[in-house]
């Protein structure tokens, strides 16, 4: 089966409602590389987003990421990341001005990952493992 759709709520800290950040990120962890290639899509504020959602800043897209996986996954040697993820990878997408728009709203914000194949051969994503991905939001902190 296909992965679904990650929401997750993110409360914001206080001091950040009052907009003193100049750019925020959204870090995206042990994503799973050992496996298929695909793209994540990060929506900031659209719980309902899937596949099919237009990418435009007033469905809340904020970027993507694109994972070229290594096809077929390598053999585990020792230990594994959390979750049994073997070839762990962290990806950024700056969101500055959507997570501004939500602090401004004075809400908590939702930042969706919807998965999207680009294999033609497995448009279901039955190999991709979401599972153990660690994602969340930094402020002024650009990423090494």
């Amino acid at each position: 089966s296909s992965p679904s759709p990650i929401v997750i709520p993110f409360k914001l800290p206080e001091d950040r409602r009052e907009l003193n950040f100049s750019r925020a990120d959204f870090v995206l962890e042990n994503v799973e590389q050992a496996g298929p290639s695909f793209e994540i899509r990060v929506f900031v504020d659209n719980p309902r987003a899937n596949a099919a959602t237009p990418t435009t800043p007033e469905e809340g897209f904020a970027g993507s990421v694109y994972i070229y996986g290594y096809g077929q996954p390598p053999e585990p040697s020792g230990e594994s990341a959390p979750g049994g993820v073997r070839a762990p990878m962290t990806r950024y997408v700056t969101g500055t001005e959507m997570v501004k728009k939500a602090a401004a709203s004075g809400n908590d914000l939702t930042m969706t990952l919807v998965p999207v194949s680009s294999d033609p051969d497995d448009p279901s994503l039955s190999r991709v493992q979401l599972g153990a991905l660690n994602a969340y939001v930094t402020f002024d902190q650009p990423p090494v």
